[in-house]
């Protein structure tokens, strides 16, 4: 039996995710993505569950097959579809709260290398952002079937799956691609080349690759080409200097503002070989003919992003450098992928206790936060990323409860759009973790969806060896060595976050600040939430909880597992050595 979508008159249950069909316990806890806990992870560098694909497409090899010397951090490690699959299964993503799992790019990257920035080391697409065929999926992160395994087995656990979808922009020309697919102009040379003394692996350019030439008789219109990019080639239009025409760190920039038709770029049909390409050609006919678009770059990015969604049934985009591609494109795109996605729930049965949702979207607008946003209606997209919070002090008391106030009071307006928050990220780097625990306690009680950057709940990369400021926040997870005493401290406050929708989606109000206590309350319909947070306890404290819990209400704290019974409005009760309590109705 298929997965049936509600009609109109169940929209309103839909916003808070609760199920599409049939009524709703007590007992259930509504979701919404204003209380999501989102996780984002670089497959490469989560868990390697497969070493036989660790190397896929020749990487780390030279043209000769001869391997490069394993130095630098800017390479493949082995992480993988199978090892994020694997701690799905061991219950990892549940026992944290995690509500939804945001994936790096999984399309297939660039096979070779370009130089890291100085020339000291090579680096390659290990993180997802550089494409080479947006029709496949990496090998190095996995086959088809495993990214169907990882979908479905998140889903039987009530995990969403976003994926980042990246139609700005290419990855580089590597010498390998060229080599390999028939692009290009290069000097055969280069395949048993290393840095000689006065070189540095950004000698390759000058030595090499042949930039200057660009004809329809030469090789490098046979790469994406004048109609797709623009790039610093001869032949192509420069790049510009405005949003929608820059070249982000000097990568190729697809043209998603041409009106022109254009024909599959030839290093692609290269590399499909000829049973391939008629079947996609096929695919791409029934596409525009079903659609009426026009074959121009940005309808066939938007078909085979989408294509993910019809396969696979993932739940959402992270929209990567969403302000460098026309909104119109954004809105296209987002209609193709509702469409998709509602065609993928009309043929599967979801698996038992999974509550299909919405196809969702959250939009990388750099720089953007609430205070910001001047006209909602003119985000393309469900929600933004929040840029506001490495920049304030969280653990100062009335600053962080300041945010609080400003968020929860923006996320009850509802002209407003969502916003996902985060403290450590991959572009920018990780937080200060010098007081990491009561960062952490702070941050999983900001109003509105928060993004963990992979190994924030372990402190990940606080020892390691990198000076480099952005390498440092994608190390890989060691799994051998946890700190398995803040992983605790992060999965009690992601928990109790979880079973109380208040706590993102609610009211806020302070009731002392010291040590610092607040309440959140949130309700729809007869359904309702509360919670009582407080940080910064010492000894034996007593809380007045009484806008919150009825008197001779039994109060729990989830961090300690204390229990007391509220007496003329308050709760007297002994706090953890840590100072947090997390005060909850205890049935």
């Amino acid at each position: 039996m298929s997965f049936e979508f509600p009609s109109v008159k169940c929209v309103l249950l839909i916003v808070l995710g609760v199920m599409y069909a049939g009524v709703v316990s007590a007992q259930s806890v509504p979701f919404t993505w204003d209380n999501a806990t989102v996780y984002f992870v670089m497959t490469d560098r989560f868990a390697n569950g497969r070493s036989d694909n660790d190397a896929a497409y020749g990487r780390g090899l030279d043209g000769d097959q001869n391997p490069y010397a394993a130095e630098g951090d800017k390479k493949f490690v082995g992480g993988d579809f199978a090892g994020l699959t694997s701690k799905l299964n061991e219950g990892y993503f549940e026992n944290l709260g995690i509500d939804a799992i945001w994936i790096s790019p999984p399309f297939e990257q660039i096979h070779g290398w370009v130089a890291a920035p100085g020339g000291r080391e090579q680096s390659y697409a290990y993180h997802g952002y550089w494409l080479l065929d947006p029709t496949e999926l990496d090998a190095n992160f996995g086959t088809p079937e495993e990214f169907r395994q990882l979908v479905d087995t998140a889903h039987s656990k009530g995990v969403r799956v976003i994926v980042d979808i990246v139609i700005n922009h290419p990855g580089y020309a590597t010498m390998a691609d060229m080599d390999e697919f028939g692009f290009g102009e290069l000097d055969s040379l280069w395949r048993g080349w290393r840095p000689s003394q006065g070189e540095s692996w950004n000698s390759f350019h000058d030595k090499f690759v042949d930039y200057s030439t660009v004809s329809d008789s030469t090789g490098w219109a046979d790469w994406w080409g004048p109609a797709w990019i623009r790039a610093g080639l001869s032949g192509h239009d420069d790049c510009g200097s405005e949003d929608l025409t820059l070249c982000l760190s000097a990568l190729p920039d697809f043209k998603t503002d041409s009106a022109d038709e254009v024909e599959i770029p030839q290093f692609l049909l290269n590399k499909w070989g000829d049973e391939k390409a008629r079947a996609e050609m096929a695919s791409l006919d029934a596409y525009f003919q079903r659609t009426g678009y026009r074959r121009t770059p940005v309808n066939y990015l938007i078909k085979w992003a989408t294509d993910l969604v019809r396969e696979f049934g993932i739940d959402g985009y992270r929209i990567d450098t969403a302000k460098h591609v026309e909104s119109e494109n954004w809105y296209r795109l987002i209609s193709e992928a509702t469409s998709a996605h509602r065609e993928f729930w009309s043929q599967h049965e979801p698996p038992a206790g999974f509550q299909p949702m919405p196809f969702w979207t959250v939009g990388e607008i750099y720089g953007l936060s609430p205070g910001m946003v001047d006209n909602p209606a003119d985000i393309a997209f469900d929600a933004y990323i929040n840029f506001e919070l490495p920049y304030r002090d969280l653990l100062d008391v009335h600053e962080v409860d300041s945010l609080y106030l400003a968020y929860s009071n923006y996320i009850g307006n509802p002209e407003n759009k969502s916003f996902l928050s985060y403290v450590s990220s991959h572009d920018e780097g990780l937080a200060d973790r010098t007081n990491a625990y009561d960062l952490a306690t702070r941050f999983v009680m900001m109003p509105g969806a928060i993004q963990l950057l992979f190994g924030d709940e372990l402190s990940r990369g606080l020892d390691a060896a990198s000076g480099d400021r952005i390498q440092l926040s994608r190390t890989p997870i060691d799994w051998e060595s946890l700190d398995e005493e803040i992983l605790t401290h992060w999965q009690k406050l992601l928990q109790f976050r979880q079973r109380h929708p208040a706590i993102g989606a609610g009211g806020h109000e302070m009731i002392e600040s010291s040590p610092h206590i607040f309440r959140r309350s949130f309700g729809y319909g007869t359904y309702r939430d509360e919670a009582v947070i407080v940080i910064g306890a010492k000894g034996r404290t007593r809380i007045n909880v009484s806008k919150s819990f009825g008197d001779d209400s039994l109060v729990r704290d989830a961090y300690s597992g204390k229990t007391s019974l509220v007496t003329f409005g308050f709760v007297t009760l002994t706090a953890d050595p840590s100072g947090i309590m997390l005060l909850e109705e205890a049935n």
